[in-house]
């Protein structure tokens, strides 16, 4: 276990100590302490204290300081750019929607904060003075490589259903086992997830996806009967349960892992599976092109499809041959060194990258309105069989043939 002291920032250090020195209790908390025993570099240090946020408020006078969830206790304070959120110890009422308490109880015991968290291995508090706050046997369960609920586990659920995607997630990332009464609420509870929005779904998924122990957590998320909740409502069938296994060679991004699962599927699961995924604009694309679904990846390796790839495919051309030759294409390394030699040349493969443009179509009379279009994919195709066309010269002359079939 690592030096937490040692490991800290110096501005969450400088926050802990403003609020001891002020005569208050308060504690980096969370994942911030977790990460760092583990000796991952935490993304966030969180903070708790028990001053209400009105005196956090006073103490920060002199720094940036912004009330984000004032109603539920926390102050964000900035130092240096970064932001650093202090909550308020408290005691968490009802429970309605699955996702957020009706209403807080502010106390002035970490041990009470400690027992509203979500696993043993978040609810964990670290001061230079106390060293780590651990009620629950996080230690012992980082020690172990365990997810446990705190308390009850249902209860624990029920409060709030994310936690149920959080905890596979934890254990993909970690590669920690779920302990066995743990994942029976998981499964008990997975209906729950119907309340929570798709996006911190797919949040959550997309996290799980992409950590190093995917693999064995995506098995569990089928025997377990989880990927209706994700898919919303769609379910999810490996066609081959070595596809789960070979996961783990695909590149670390949601993106590309998602592709690796749903490419060779029928195009209308594929496309309820996005849907049920609520992903971005971006990923949405990105993974269509990814799954190669229009074959570029197993076309022949000539240098006109590597061109043609390219085209398409555009940056992300050697991902999907990647993902294809892990799906068992034969020919994707003939393809790489094809497309890596069309870049070093230089080699066309857009419409904006050719010696010729709509206006020059215009201004030579040979077309306009729809008809650019067509024109100018033409050229682009003529230039993707052979680079050395790329010239307005050739390209004149090819566009005026084109022109009178189109």
């Amino acid at each position: 276990m690592h030096n937490i002291e040692a490991l800290c920032p110096p501005d969450a250090a400088y926050i802990i100590e403003k609020l001891n020195s002020a005569g208050y209790s308060a504690y980096a908390v969370g994942g911030c302490v977790r990460d760092t025993l583990l000796g991952i570099l935490p993304h966030d240090w969180d903070i708790t204290t028990s001053a209400l946020p009105e005196a956090v408020l006073e103490v920060f006078g002199d720094e940036h300081t912004i009330p984000t969830g004032l109603k539920h206790g926390t102050i964000t304070v900035m130092m240096h750019h970064e932001p650093y959120e202090i909550t308020t110890f408290r005691i968490d009422g009802a429970y309605s929607d699955s996702r957020h308490p009706e209403s807080v109880t502010f106390s002035d015991r970490i041990s009470d904060d400690l027992s509203r968290r979500d696993f043993t291995i978040n609810a964990l508090a670290w001061n230079k003075h106390s060293g780590v706050v651990d009620c629950f046997s996080g230690i012992e369960d980082l020690k172990a490589g365990v997810i446990r609920a705190v308390g009850d586990p249902k209860t624990r659920f029920e409060e709030d259903a994310l936690r149920i995607l959080r905890g596979y997630r934890f254990a993909a990332q970690l590669g920690f086992k779920i302990e066995e009464e743990t994942r029976n609420a998981l499964r008990s509870e997975a209906y729950r997830l119907k309340n929570i929005s798709r996006e911190r779904i797919s949040s959550e998924f997309c996290r799980l996806v992409a950590a190093k122990g995917a693999h064995s957590v995506l098995k569990m998320l089928e025997s377990d009967g989880i990927f209706p909740y994700i898919l919303d409502g769609a379910a999810y069938h490996l066609p081959d349960p070595s596809v789960f296994d070979r996961i783990t060679a695909v590149p670390p991004t949601a993106e590309d892992r998602i592709a690796f699962l749903i490419r060779g599927y029928d195009p209308e699961a594929v496309t309820g599976w996005l849907r049920g995924l609520r992903l971005s604009n971006r990923q949405h694309k990105d993974i269509l092109t990814l799954i190669d679904a229009d074959g570029y990846a197993s076309a022949p390796a000539t240098p006109y499809d590597a061109r043609r790839m390219l085209a398409v495919c555009g940056e992300l051309s050697e991902r999907v041959l990647t993902i294809a030759a892990i799906h068992g294409v034969t020919n994707t390394e003939e393809k790489r060194e094809l497309i890596r030699t069309a870049r070093e040349n230089g080699d066309c493969v857009a419409i904006a990258s050719l010696a010729v443009n709509g206006k020059d179509l215009i201004r030579e009379g040979i077309a306009k309105g729809a008809q650019i279009g067509k024109v100018l994919s033409a050229l682009l195709d003529a230039v993707l069989h052979d680079p050395t066309k790329n010239t307005p010269e050739a390209l004149i002359e090819i566009a005026r043939e084109t022109a009178k079939t189109v």
